[in-house]
């Protein structure tokens, strides 16, 4: 009986273990589009255009995306913020966490819903349980755009705080 129990452990544990493997080699390139140099515009809330950069890199043997934002002009002038995002081998999700001269530290989770790409967190505000999501959409090679939206009803509407256009440097 022992045997049998050991067996279907090791199974059932070497099996686990192979689809997660599978599904992070699978996943692993869900946000190389991202990577490169960027040319940022977006509207403040008074209608004019700021403008900003991002530069996103693979570091540690490619296994690990690297993110590096500067507000350049309008309200987020000085802005500064980096991420560090990666796809976890143990579960197979993707994971970031963000950091910024604000002294924030945003963690999240992402994945994929259909052609878009996103991340995704809750947190406690004021005692009401929130959620923030950034959402990639309208990805090419050379532009996208990046949306922060939150909910405060726990994912039943949302509401876009903040819409960024990507355009690739050349």
């Amino acid at each position: 009986m022992r045997y049998i129990f050991f067996f279907i452990f090791f199974f059932v544990s070497t099996t686990f273990s192979q689809q997660s493997k599978q599904s992070a080699k699978q996943d692993s390139s869900l946000f190389d589009f991202w990577i490169g140099d960027w040319n940022l515009t977006w509207n403040d809330p008074d209608g004019s255009v700021a403008t900003g950069t991002n530069t996103i890199t693979k570091i540690l043997d490619g296994k690990v995306i690297m993110e590096n934002f500067t507000g350049l002009t309008g309200q987020s002038k000085g802005y500064k913020g980096q991420s560090i995002s990666i796809l976890d081998s143990r579960t197979g999700i993707w994971k970031q966490t963000w950091v910024d001269n604000q002294s924030a530290y945003l963690p999240f989770t992402g994945g994929a819903e259909g052609k878009n790409r996103f991340f995704e967190q809750e947190f406690i505000n004021n005692g009401k349980l929130q959620k923030g999501k950034m959402i990639f959409r309208d990805i090419t090679r050379e532009k996208f755009v990046w949306d922060w939206m939150q909910s405060t009803d726990s994912g039943k509407t949302w509401t876009t705080q903040w819409s960024i256009r990507y355009i690739r440097k050349k």
